[in-house]
């Protein structure tokens, strides 16, 4: 038996460093998935649709009301949007209308929630149509020239508490219940990080 960490570690590199089946647990292949526009993207999945917004707040919502049939916005904060219901997303207690919702819109959301899995398995009980999901990437090449730079810094929203990837994504989708059908990955217009792997960021189309 080692009976120092030097006797124990030279123990393990004994066995190989990897385990047999750290492929298999820790390696995980990303679909060849093409560019898309964030907002406008967004805007034709609301096209003459009843839509419900959740993070409403800003100019896309504007844009969600002149695309959609109806639109119904959905944010802790009150904003400018025309129906709008105040709610803490990481609350237990949900009162939203009882609508034929065509399509959900989750942009921007899930990074910024203490309780992303609470959220969801409040957002499966209601959703009857498919859901809309953006997130940052955690890959991306913003992302990479910030915390290269000196000093190095982290270029992140103050409020977000959680970075997302391909996999941690579509993995906490479904857990909670939804089946990813279509994914992109995708850029704001302002922006050029418009390379696969390396955008802005990640769009799930799930139901």
């Amino acid at each position: 038996m080692a009976e120092t960490l030097d006797e124990l570690w030279k123990e393990c590199e004994a066995y190989g460093r990897w385990e047999p089946d750290y492929y298999d647990r820790m390696v995980h292949p990303i679909p060849d998935a093409d560019v898309i526009e964030r907002e406008r993207w967004i805007l034709e999945q609301c096209l003459d649709k009843t839509v419900l917004h959740f993070g409403c707040n800003g100019l896309l919502h504007k844009g969600i009301e002149d695309a959609a049939k109806e639109a119904w916005g959905v944010d802790k904060d009150e904003g400018t949007a025309s129906h709008f219901i105040k709610l803490d997303l990481d609350s237990p207690d949900w009162d939203l209308p009882d609508k034929d919702w065509e399509i959900i819109i989750c942009g921007e959301v899930l990074e910024h929630l203490s309780n992303p899995g609470l959220f969801l398995d409040k957002l499966r009980a209601i959703a009857h149509c498919p859901v809309v999901f953006t997130a940052p990437n955690a890959f991306t090449s913003i992302g990479e020239q910030y915390i290269k730079s000196k000093p190095p810094k982290e270029n992140v929203n103050v409020d977000h508490v959680a970075y997302y990837s391909y996999h941690t994504l579509r993995n906490l989708l479904i857990r909670h219940g939804f089946t990813p059908t279509e994914f992109h990955w995708c850029c704001c217009w302002q922006t050029v990080t418009n390379k696969p792997l390396t955008s802005e960021g990640l769009a799930f189309v799930a139901e």
